[in-house]
């Protein structure tokens, strides 16, 4: 399966992800990207999300398209595996 959009890998990794992005366009909105974060461990107020939203949002299209989501996932991965390290110290 190639991946194209921000649903297409929502299909492939996570129910959530996908009711979430129920709209079909492929692309992420702040408030759908602030229902998501919760479910992925991401808890951080309001204003950090939107300032994390708008400097993913290379178009200022007001959504993350499939690779503008993806630089979110791998800096959410990326974080993860720090607190990881950081823990295993």
């Amino acid at each position: 399966m190639q991946v194209r959009s921000v649903r297409d890998l929502a299909s492939s990794y996570s129910p959530r992800l996908t009711r979430i992005v129920a709209d079909k366009s492929g692309k992420l909105e702040f408030g759908e990207l602030c229902e998501l974060l919760p479910g992925i461990g991401v808890n951080k107020p309001e204003i950090e999300v939107r300032a994390v939203f708008e400097s993913l949002d290379v178009d200022k299209s007001g959504e993350l398209d499939f690779h503008e989501f993806l630089s979110l996932v791998l800096s959410v991965c990326t974080d993860q595996v720090r607190q990881l390290d950081a823990t295993s110290e």
